[in-house]
């Protein structure tokens, strides 16, 4: 049996993502690795584990000539002859090795070595998921969400100039890394990206997803992403709203007890409104996250920037008018 390494939910060995967050799903744990220790294309040192998922496993390593920490990720051996798996691996190094920014992890390297070990380098994170984040924090304050925002769509945009869409945001694919006493948001898992480049000419390399197949994960994806129809720059705006909803309320504004009943409300309902659910969130706040999600793309702000420009300006405003209260109650 294979098992989601975020809800825990377990599938027979024929399923390959879990149905209910997306997530590539593991197989059961092998006794002892092998690879502790190895030095792969005679550059890096495996060091240890860090994690694994349902087309790799990630480890610490060092860079042999720089003396530097890095983290690898080795695809499964079980995967080295499936062409479409190897293609996905290599196309989530190339996506995110395009979208070269602060806030989104760095590729630094990729390759195939003479006994089948298919593997992408990697800058290494330190720190947790904005899901473990929210596990435990609950919900976030303006200030906090917009900080957070700022960062996501910022590398988010740089994505979408380089005619690459995500169509995977959402909390598990946002690391907090901690790096000098500050807490940097880093964008990751560009795994199932659309990535709308003339260099993929060959049709097995241009669309491996499955033409229009919904990919993504039911709690975060757009409408059009529901239905299978054509995605772009708005889609992910659009999940990038379901995020920050999230952030502030707690809850996720689309859920239900299976996949098909998220998407239908995907397709069909509105969100309850955030000043319901937190009344001390201003309405302007909330204007903002309903503007992004709008059923219909053309109605949500056309880019990523266009996006965090609103939520800056309405936190902005909110905390001009507080320090204008405070003001007036001193004089």
């Amino acid at each position: 049996m294979k098992s989601c390494p975020v809800c825990e939910r377990t599938y027979e060995n024929i399923m390959f993502f879990c149905v209910y967050d997306g997530q590539p799903l593991t197989d059961p744990p092998i006794e002892g690795d092998s690879l502790l220790e190895k030095i792969i294309d005679n550059k890096y040192s495996i060091d240890y584990k860090i994690a694994e998922g349902g087309t790799g496993t990630v480890y610490r390593a060092t860079h042999l000539q720089l003396q530097s920490p890095i983290a690898i990720k080795i695809m499964h051996r079980a995967l080295a002859n499936d062409g479409v798996a190897i293609e996905r691996f290599r196309r989530e190094a190339y996506a995110a090795m395009r979208v070269r920014h602060p806030n989104a992890v760095a590729v630094l390297d990729f390759g195939i070595t003479s006994d089948r070990l298919i593997y992408v380098v990697m800058e290494l994170l330190v720190g947790q998921s904005l899901y473990e984040k929210l596990r435990t924090r609950h919900h976030f304050s303006v200030e906090e969400a917009n900080h957070l925002m700022q960062q996501i769509c910022a590398a988010v945009a740089v994505a979408h100039n380089r005619g690459i869409v995500h169509r995977d945001l959402k909390p598990e694919n946002i690391y907090l890394h901690q790096e000098d006493d500050q807490e940097i948001a880093k964008v990751l898992d560009f795994g199932i990206a659309k990535v709308y480049d003339l260099s993929f000419t060959d049709e097995s390399v241009g669309e491996i997803t499955g033409g229009d197949a919904v990919v993504g994960t039911p709690f975060y994806i757009s409408p059009e992403q529901c239905s299978g129809q054509p995605v772009d720059a708005r889609s992910d705006v659009y999940s990038l709203g379901i995020m920050l909803y999230q952030l502030l309320t707690g809850e996720i504004p689309f859920d239900g007890p299976s996949p098909i009943i998220v998407l239908l409300k995907q397709l069909n309902e509105q969100a309850i409104a955030i000043h319901q659910i937190r009344p001390e969130i201003p309405k302007i706040i909330n204007a903002v996250v309903m503007h992004a999600l709008e059923k219909d793309p053309r109605s949500r702000p056309a880019s990523a920037t266009n996006f965090a420009q609103e939520l800056d300006a309405a936190t902005r405003a909110i905390s001009e008018q507080e320090f204008k209260d405070i003001f007036l109650q001193a004089t």
